[in-house]
């Protein structure tokens, strides 16, 4: 028959007397209640309390969870500062977004020069060549301004996507946040 020596030890939350068994690893306390894991090393033997650990693991969990909404916003807003660059243009040193109003603006200018070109042209019997190459610009005008347009609706699409996802991450890192400090907030045992 093999017999065990009983160890003692502590509790850590109300210093009562306990003996364990070689190779037990968790116990609860017979005075407080609280639950216990015993850790082995070398040198000692002790116990943890249970839910020290659990909030610990809690909070490095929680730690975590933060940082990674924060690397997460900070990579879209990389993201977007990239793809912002290939709409955004600089006017007067000033950055400029794409707009319908300005497309069209340009698009209306462009056609009417190209309409005054070709009446010009045509009023002073210039010739028939020069006509009709510069009513050729019409139509270039035209395409201009509806490439102009899907152009401005693309940056606008992906404007709204990139703000809308941000808007979720915050949301997410806000309440990240307030769970985190709840949990610090509560009184432990």
């Amino acid at each position: 028959m093999m017999t065990t020596t009983a160890i003692p030890i502590s509790c850590n939350n109300c210093g009562g007397a306990l003996e364990i068994e070689e190779g037990v690893r968790f116990i609860t306390c017979t005075y407080c209640l609280s639950r216990l894991e015993v850790k082995n090393t070398e040198n000692a033997i002790y116990c943890e309390i249970l839910e020290a650990v659990s909030k610990r693991a809690g909070t490095i969990s929680s730690d975590l969870d933060l940082l990674i909404v924060h690397n997460e916003i900070e990579r879209l807003d990389r993201e977007w500062e990239k793809k912002r660059g290939e709409y955004v243009t600089q006017v007067d040193g000033e950055p400029m977004e794409p707009n319908h109003v300005r497309s069209v603006l340009l698009g209306l200018i462009a056609v009417v020069s190209a309409i005054a070109l070709v009446v010009a042209v045509t009023v002073t019997e210039g010739p028939w060549f020069v006509a009709i190459t510069v009513s050729l610009l019409v139509p270039l005008c035209i395409y201009s301004v509806w490439k102009e347009f899907r152009r401005v609706n693309e940056w606008q699409a992906a404007k709204t996507k990139y703000e809308e996802k941000r808007v979720q991450l915050e949301e997410e890192l806000d309440e990240l946040e307030r769970t985190s400090q709840a949990r610090d907030s509560r009184p432990t045992a």
